[in-house]
């Protein structure tokens, strides 16, 4: 199969060395996920018999009318429970990452919508919100006014004869974002971005969410409106916030999954390979962010300044060169954004955030380089692929093979030139 990340490198591995990684995955020494005695059957007969109380599908007689909702059902002809399975890492093939890949999965439709309805709802408060602090920058694309944003207040802390102060980055990856969470502070961060949600655009807001969404720039942002928008009833769902957090937190209890022939549960974090699984480790993070501003003085606030794209974060701080109590300070705060182990630390107990260096003294997010240079701040795009590919060229099967040095019965790494 592919490695992970890299799908243009595949790995050849003995069956018992997989099964074996597989058991360790599941079942061995781990906490996240508990083994059921129910039969695939049974669990989706229980999910069906639950379904009408998130999406009825006959309107009631009497009593107050419902949330405006046209939802579509789930697939319980032809949806099943996921079958999980492994990926080696691309950067450690003798780590591995558990994927549950929600194919065939019964609300696979519906978790589709929730994803791109999280989405949209924390776009448009970063967008509208002055409030709303977030480090996630969305796309690439944002990294640019960002550059510009922190060579302006380089300039401008540099006024009335100071000195301009030294710019500092530290470039990191958050660890366990899917995997060490808790399920009640997932649901905690549902309830949080739906209530700042609501706050801003009306108790009764609903979403109205494209059948068909498109994935083109021109035509993306059309995917997700607000229900007051006049758009056509044909080719748009509506979604309530009530039976938004309904279905979050029912995908969040039953995260069920096979592995072979045995039943899984997942009890700690989320699966990889779930339709709302990326928005959902964005906005535990944001959720968490929110401290930021609380805890933080605006004289320290203005000299930090962050980006967040996946499981990278880089900081980038304004260090002043004869303030010696403000970079201690400005040092403190640092070390409660990175070190989750302190006790006011910014981020949950449970992630970890990794510092990652380059041996060419730079730092490298989304493909793009960031360079310091005369204490300005400066981008390049890092062409990574072609680079490698340019260096390594016809020789790339040996240099890995002897890299690697792995005996050819357990792993062999083989990288495809197209």
């Amino acid at each position: 199969s592919e490695l992970d990340k890299n799908t243009g490198c595949s790995l050849i591995c003995c069956p018992c060395y997989y099964f074996y990684k597989l058991k360790a995955a599941y079942t061995d020494a781990t906490t996240h996920y508990a083994h059921v005695e129910a039969t695939e059957q049974e669990i989706l007969q229980q999910w069906r018999s639950k379904m009408p109380l998130i999406l009825p599908t006959k309107k009631k007689k009497k009593g107050p009318p419902r949330p405006p909702d046209t939802l579509p059902q789930p697939n319980w002809k032809d949806g099943r429970l996921p079958s999980a399975y492994i990926l080696m890492k691309n950067k450690d093939i003798k780590k591995h990452r558990p994927i549950t890949p929600y194919f065939a999965h019964p609300n696979s439709k519906l978790l589709k919508i929730v994803h791109a309805s999280l989405s949209f709802m924390m776009t448009r408060l970063r967008a509208t919100d002055r409030n709303f602090f977030s480090f996630d920058i969305d796309k690439p694309s944002n990294l640019k006014p960002l550059v510009m944003k922190v060579n302006k207040a380089a300039l401008s802390c540099a006024t009335k004869g100071k000195p301009k102060p030294t710019i500092d980055l530290f470039m990191g990856d958050i660890k366990q974002m899917y995997t060490e969470l808790s399920h009640d502070e997932l649901k905690m961060a549902v309830d949080w971005i739906i209530l700042r949600f609501t706050t801003r655009f009306g108790k009764h807001t609903s979403l109205k969410i494209r059948k068909r969404l498109n994935k083109d720039p021109s035509e993306k942002t059309m995917n997700v409106v607000l229900g007051s928008s006049c758009v056509s009833k044909k080719r748009y769902y509506e979604m309530s916030m009530l039976r938004l957090r309904a279905l979050i937190h029912f995908d969040i209890d039953n995260v069920f999954f096979k592995v072979g022939s045995k039943t899984y549960k997942q009890i700690k974090g989320i699966p990889m390979g779930s339709n709302p699984s990326p928005a959902l480790a964005y906005l535990i993070c944001t959720f968490y962010e929110r401290r930021i501003p609380k805890t933080i003085p605006d004289n320290r606030l203005s000299r930090l300044f962050g980006a967040r794209y996946m499981d990278d974060i880089l900081i980038i701080r304004l260090l002043p060169r004869d303030d010696e109590t403000l970079t201690s300070l400005l040092d403190c705060d640092l070390q409660r954004i990175i070190d989750t182990s302190h006790p006011n630390s910014i981020y949950h107990k449970d992630l970890k955030i990794k510092r990652e260096t380059d041996p060419r003294g730079v730092l490298c997010l989304c493909t793009l380089l960031f360079i310091k240079d005369n204490d300005t701040l400066t981008i390049r795009y890092l062409k990574k692929n072609e680079d490698s590919l340019q260096q390594l060229g016809h020789k790339t099967i040996h240099k890995i093979q002897h890299h690697l040095s792995f005996p050819p019965h357990v792993m062999t790494s083989v990288t495809i030139l197209g």
